[in-house]
């Protein structure tokens, strides 16, 4: 069991006055080995905020090895989980709703772990996992009435996908290779009939990418280290009828490092370039 209180007190220029809020926060965590094969875990926490109890989260999940000589390890959970409006989204001017309420979601996940070692250089891990997320009352800033976006609790939302990755990483004398790719599918819609109206069946909600590409390669050889990452986003679209959208676009970054250890101490050096291929894109509609 744990318990953390967390205070803020915020002045600010954009802010009418100063704010204050207070967040208090009691976990209890329990874990059972019900068999050789079978673990066990479960969260319950409850929150108070500003003197308002919220809706208790939970989380439940099993870890399974069904085959006792391999190296295979099924994963299951569900859980609740509550988002509590930032600060800026109640009180930022303009734009800001003192009348949020807080989002809620109920996420489940099955998932497959695979760990291979083909030599004692070699080692190859694989994950697969199918997730669903029901979301309810998504905080988002959308542009208002006036010139400015406004907060607001919008929509419900349902999301469905795949996430899997690959870890390669091969080590012999002073020499390394590390290969970490990922990939996810995601499909997001609206949760009910309301929401169907705003995001046809078949549309995509706004703002989240169907799939999603991410790789990172390091190379270490003694002192000397280099890593490259390149990560990809598919289109995002910016209305509900998916007629507008920003388009797809890959960023890579490179890091060449030195690392220089004495028994007491370590020093390194780095040097990064960002986007080295000099990519526009945008995270946000009308802000490069």
């Amino acid at each position: 069991i744990s318990a953390v209180n967390e205070l803020n007190i915020v002045n600010s220029n954009n802010y009418a006055g100063n704010i204050v809020r207070n967040i208090v926060s009691v976990d209890a965590v329990a874990e059972a080995d019900i068999a050789p094969w079978l673990v066990s875990r479960f969260l319950v926490r409850e929150q108070l905020a500003d003197n308002r109890f919220l809706s208790p989260d939970f989380s439940a999940s099993a870890e399974i090895k069904p085959f006792k000589e391999s190296n295979l390890l099924a994963k299951a959970s569900i859980s609740k989980n509550s988002k509590i409006p930032a600060l800026n989204d109640l009180y930022w001017m303009p734009g800001g709703n003192p009348e949020l309420g807080e989002e809620s979601g109920i996420c489940s996940e099955i998932s497959f772990e695979m760990v291979n070692a083909l030599s004692g250089s070699l080692i190859i891990k694989n994950d697969l996992a199918f997730f669903r997320n029901n979301i309810r009352d998504i905080i988002q800033w959308h542009p208002g009435e006036f010139s400015y976006w406004e907060a607001d609790n919008l929509d419900n939302l349902l999301t469905s996908g795949i996430e899997a990755n690959v870890d390669v990483n091969y080590t012999s004398s002073h020499f390394n290779f590390r290969l970490i790719a990922g990939y996810s599918f995601t499909r997001a819609s609206g949760e009910n009939d309301i929401d169907r109206h705003l995001f046809p069946e078949g549309n995509q909600h706004i703002y989240v990418p169907i799939n999603q590409v991410n790789t990172m390669t390091r190379v270490t050889w003694r002192h000397f280290y280099s890593t490259f990452r390149i990560n990809y986003t598919d289109r995002r679209f910016l209305t509900p009828d998916n007629t507008q959208y920003l388009p797809e676009y890959s960023v890579s970054d490179l890091d060449i490092g030195l690392r220089l250890n004495t028994k007491k101490s370590s020093i390194g050096f780095t040097f990064t370039v960002e986007n080295i291929f000099n990519i526009n894109y945008q995270n946000i509609a009308y802000y490069p």
